[in-house]
């Protein structure tokens, strides 16, 4: 379930790269944020596959309904017209999410040890990053925003390290678990 929950993520942030670069326009972005949305909640709610790792089921749920309302977000926004800082208000609250998970990935629970995921807490962690600079980028501004084509950079770099780990773990070469 993780992998595909990394492949899903990756391929929606190279997608706002491509916007950030300004190489897709705003409506076809909030199709892929709908669509990423819609595929996660029904990951959620009918799992195809086990899950790879021991780490908490809610920690994961929660991870993957967070990233679901960033496609929802992003849908309203791109799609419908409304106003792009609620994306980017809605970003930092995902930045925390995706840093207190992330780490928990990397730690695990205090009393087992089984439920470290190395892989796990290293993509969460690298999704945290692309969360917080989409903050950065939209809500602050110049001189304090950070160039939008280094974002998007920094952006499609992240989503193509996530949607790689994602598609590895898929075919079995990368193991979510410690």
């Amino acid at each position: 379930m993780e992998a595909v929950f990394f492949v899903v993520v990756g391929m929606l942030t190279i997608a706002h790269s491509d916007y950030l670069l300004e190489r897709l326009g705003a409506k076809a972005l909030g199709l892929a944020g709908a669509v990423v949305a819609i595929v996660l909640l029904a990951l959620v709610l009918f799992p195809p596959v086990p899950m790879y790792t021991e780490a908490s089921k809610a920690a994961l749920v929660t991870l993957m309904l967070a990233w679901a309302t960033a496609g929802a977000v992003m849908a309203g926004a791109y799609l419908y017209g409304y106003d792009e800082r609620m994306v980017g208000r809605y970003a930092l609250g995902l930045a925390v999410v995706s840093l207190f998970l992330g780490t928990y990935f990397l730690v695990g629970d205090w009393t087992d040890p089984a439920t470290i995921s190395y892989p796990a807490g290293a993509v969460t962690l690298l999704l945290a990053v692309v969360a917080a600079t989409t903050h950065l980028v939209i809500i602050c501004r110049p001189p304090f925003a950070p160039p939008k084509q280094f974002v998007g950079l920094v952006t499609m770099a992240s989503g193509a390290v996530v949607l790689v780990i994602g598609l590895l773990a898929l075919v079995g070469v990368v193991g979510l678990a410690a």
